[in-house]
């Protein structure tokens, strides 16, 4: 879906008396109000609700690091929201990797997991930042640095022993 075609995140406020009769009717004409804007399909997120849903998430989950996919929805507001929550982003190719890089994200908050990889993109990763995580195939993970790369991956849900002892 293109980003023309995608509502703001932040909706007009409505004049509502907190009622969820009123509400829902602030909903509605948002709704119709970007259907005329947009005239195709459109995607109508609200940025109080990606909070919440993310605070939820904390709360229940605080041990999980959550990582929000781009390919899920490279929306530019999406992608800020996450940021200013703090969140880490799971890139799948050296064009979502740069997107989210523009918009502010840390390089250690990314994490590079698609298993096709150009040596490109690994080399913009590796100049971009002192530490990366990129998820290779077979289990295997390289933390790229400046320095070099290090294989590191844990055995957990392997058949066979991938890591070498440290």
């Amino acid at each position: 879906m293109s980003p023309a075609a995608q509502a703001s995140l932040k909706a007009p406020k409505s004049k509502s008396n907190g009622s969820e009769n009123n509400n829902i009717h602030g909903i509605e004409s948002l709704i119709r109000a970007m259907l005329k804007k947009h005239r195709t399909p459109f995607m109508l997120i609200k940025r109080c609700i990606l909070e919440k849903q993310y605070g939820r998430f904390r709360k229940y989950l605080p041990d999980i690091t959550p990582y929000y996919a781009i390919k899920a929805n490279p929306y530019p507001g999406i992608i800020k929201t996450f940021i200013e929550l703090g969140t880490c982003f799971d890139v799948a190719s050296g064009a979502e990797m740069k997107q989210v890089l523009r918009l502010g994200a840390s390089p250690s908050k990314i994490i590079f997991a698609n298993t096709i990889k150009s040596p490109e993109d690994i080399e913009f990763a590796r100049r971009r930042s002192d530490s990366w995580t990129i998820c290779m195939p077979a289990g295997f993970e390289i933390n790229a640095s400046k320095t070099g790369c290090r294989k590191a991956t844990t055995d957990f849900f392997s058949v066979h022993r991938h890591s070498t002892p440290p």
